[in-house]
């Protein structure tokens, strides 16, 4: 099987499959004769050529024309037959390839327009809140907690279980330590006292002595560290303002008809 892989003539077949389906959905002739300009044939022996290394003569110039109409005439009925409705990830293929040809080249914003969107948006680019604590672990719910709680009040040594995940969390972001431990462990590790062992407190995982050594709150991170990610937001804005106008542009064409149990008539 691999070693069809390593003929150029088979893998310039296969990845010239999605440039047929992509020049089939972009053409606007849509009755059923399939046509093929000297253009497009222009472009089929270009990239051959280029694939291969080999010239085309006449016998591979009729191949290419035969492939292409076998490709189209497959993918016309594939499309009569609805199967790209039937395939997520085609379905997802084919919205990106139109987004794309509807955004167009975007822009390429300057310091200006970052610097507008990044103050305009200051909500998003903040280091969330951190917790650092240290913790003791019991599988089970141990015997006497208000116990084991005194000694580590006392500063004695108390040897639990091994904690599935340390012992020690330095500078923890608070969606990292709900992923860990819940939301209620977050809840009172977020207004528990400094310096003050609590607990047993329980999780999915067992039980646990805490103890919150520092908090630092949510602060705003600096425009030069986020530079990169106020660019990627800003153009994605962009593309979703041309495709939003597309789509009202078009809104008419296409009704909206909900068949769910919500709009069922009562």
């Amino acid at each position: 099987m691999r070693g069809i892989w390593r003929d150029p003539v088979t893998v310039f077949f296969v990845a010239g499959a999605l440039f047929f389906l992509c020049y089939t959905l972009l053409a606007k002739d849509s009755a059923n004769e399939i046509r093929l300009d000297d253009a497009t044939l222009a472009l089929l022996i270009n990239d051959y050529e280029v694939v291969t290394g080999h010239a085309v003569d006449e016998a591979m110039r009729q191949t290419l024309i035969d492939d292409y109409y076998r490709r189209e005439l497959l993918f016309r009925e594939a499309v009569r037959a609805g199967l790209h409705l039937q395939d997520g990830e085609l379905r997802e293929s084919l919205i990106r390839l139109m987004q794309q040809q509807v955004s167009g080249v975007l822009p390429e914003p300057d310091d200006t327009d970052l610097v507008s969107y990044y103050t305009g948006h200051m909500e998003r680019y903040y280091a969330e809140a951190t917790i650092s604590f240290e913790q003791v672990f019991f599988a089970q719910a141990p015997e006497d907690g208000a116990a084991v709680r005194s000694r580590l009040e006392a500063g004695e040594t108390v040897t639990g279980d091994v904690p599935p995940w340390g012992a020690v969390y330095p500078q923890y972001g608070e969606s990292m330590v709900q992923g860990l431990f819940g939301k209620a462990m977050l809840a009172r590790l977020r207004t528990q006292e400094l310096d003050r062992w609590s607990g047993p407190w329980e999780s999915a995982k067992g039980w646990h002595f805490v103890r919150v050594t520092q908090r630092e709150p949510a602060r705003p991170l600096p425009f030069a560290a986020v530079r990169e990610q106020v660019r990627h937001d800003l153009q994605v804005q962009a593309l979703d303002e041309r495709v939003d106008a597309f789509v009202q542009a078009r809104a008419s064409a296409y009704p909206l008809a909900l068949d769910t149990a919500e709009d069922a008539p009562k």
